[in-house]
Formats: structure tokens, C-alpha cells, sequence
């Protein structure tokens, strides 16, 4: 049976540790590495750290433009904009500007509008997602079993 290798980058954020897990329990997966910007937790809160993750991501694609990698995917957010006056959607708007400029054959982006892990991650707003959710509000996300 053949396998693959998987690069996770971000493998402490919601998306990323959910895909670990996965990876981990995947009988055709034989070898993974994990990239992170921080152990958990170290840069909560921490001024420059949203500009870490740009200059990073900014990094991390060019280093694969350089070694040949065709198909590129990037998660980033629902609205995200270089432009925008919102702070967080402006710094995923500007690492999908920078993949972009990198002509990748092809590229892939996701844009969720929610992510419900079953962590609270976010205090209130996932609080106020889940009890939505709870209420039968049809445009909540499906719960966890």
C-alpha cells in the first residue's frame, strides 16, 4: 500500500490540530511534520503576532514556489480582503494577495465563515455560535456528535 508524507502548517489552530488528529489515525499517512508559529497559548493576546502569521505564510509559500510545488491551498476567512477596515480580514486578504502574486499552476482557497471545534477557542463568539446552534438556528453549523 503507498502512503504519503503530510507538511502541516498552523497544526495548533482549530483547522490544523483537527487535521493532526486525523492524520494521525490515517493507515495510508507514514510521516508528518508540523510547522507552528508557537507551543499553545504562547502568544495569546501578544501585540505582532497576526503579522508573524502574515510574513510566515508570506515565507512559506515562496519556499515552495522555489522547489516546484504546483498546487498550493490556503485556509483563510470568509470576506477576507487586503483592503479591508477590518484588521483580521485585511492580514488574510493581503497572504492571499502574496500566494497570488507566486502564480502557483494552481491554487486553492478555502474561506469558512465559522470554524466549531469543540473547544471553546474564541470565548463568546463560541459560546454564542454553539447556544445558537442549540436553539435550532438554521444557520448555525451542525454540532459535534
Amino acid at each position: 500500500m503507498s502512503g504519503y508524507r503530510a507538511l502541516v502548517i498552523g497544526a495548533t489552530g482549530a483547522v490544523g490540530s483537527a487535521l493532526v488528529r486525523e492524520l494521525l489515525w490515517s493507515a495510508r499517512c507514514h510521516a508528518m511534520t508540523m510547522l507552528t508559529r508557537r507551543p499553545p497559548g504562547m502568544f495569546t493576546g501578544v501585540p505582532g503576532a497576526a503579522k508573524l502569521t502574515q510574513r510566515v505564510a508570506g515565507a512559506f509559500a515562496r519556499g515552495c514556489r522555489a522547489a516546484g510545488v504546483r498546487h498550493m491551498t490556503l485556509l483563510t476567512a470568509v470576506g477576507a480582503n487586503a483592503r479591508s477596515r477590518v484588521y483580521y480580514l485585511r492580514l488574510k486578504g493581503a497572504v492571499e494577495e502574496r500566494y497570488r502574486s507566486l502564480a502557483f499552476g494552481r491554487l486553492s482557497l478555502f474561506r469558512p465563515s465559522v470554524l466549531v471545534t469543540r473547544e471553546l477557542r474564541h470565548g463568546l463568539q463560541d459560546w454564542i455560535t454553539r447556544h445558537l446552534d442549540a436553539a435550532g438556528f438554521p444557520a448555525a453549523p451542525v454540532r459535534f456528535p
